[in-house]
């Protein structure tokens, strides 16, 4: 198994979905007008989207805790949203038009905020 640095949808070996499509608009992202019902609509997918994704981060960040990965004092809650909120970050970056190089170097200063959150 991968490290859960080397995991996080925020690396290149992470598989950062801003990085690998960074012509193209995160689904997450993108918004669609429409009537209002519509609108709802989006937004409830959204929302459970995003919490699907919270919760695979918090599992797997509990795996590398329960690994020996990372300490157990880490707020693996607040760790979670932390790359989940960088990860929609960079989608809209993507989807605005930065390039993959911009978003890599977002990425890495992020991990440096894991590395001194994590000590690792």
């Amino acid at each position: 198994m991968e490290g859960a640095r080397e995991a996080l949808p925020l690396t290149a070996s992470g598989g950062c979905p801003a990085i690998d499509r960074q012509d193209r608009a995160g689904d997450l992202a993108r918004g669609r007008a429409g009537e209002e019902g519509d609108r709802r609509r989006d937004g409830d997918q959204l929302r459970a989207a995003r919490a699907v994704t919270l919760e695979r981060l918090r599992t797997r960040l509990n795996e590398a805790v329960a690994a020996g990965e990372l300490t157990p004092s880490v707020d693996v809650h607040a760790l979670a949203r932390f790359v989940q909120t960088v990860q929609n970050g960079m989608s809209i970056l993507a989807r605005d038009g930065a390039s993959s190089e911009e978003l890599r170097e977002v990425a890495e200063v992020a991990m440096l905020s894991w590395d001194a959150r994590t000590g690792r």
